[in-house]
């Protein structure tokens, strides 16, 4: 499964930031989070 997400990446983040996918994925385990406190994110570089 981590291999598939993996291999798939590049075209996974077409659809989706990693931005975007990071805070679903602390909003989905009910994780409290201050956006300025997130790391800055290079969604461009892929």
């Amino acid at each position: 499964m981590f291999f598939n997400y993996i291999e798939n990446q590049e075209s996974h983040h077409k659809k989706i930031t990693f931005r975007e996918e990071y805070i679903d994925i602390l909003t989905e385990n009910e994780i409290e989070f201050d956006q300025q406190f997130l790391f800055d994110f290079l969604d461009n570089c892929l």
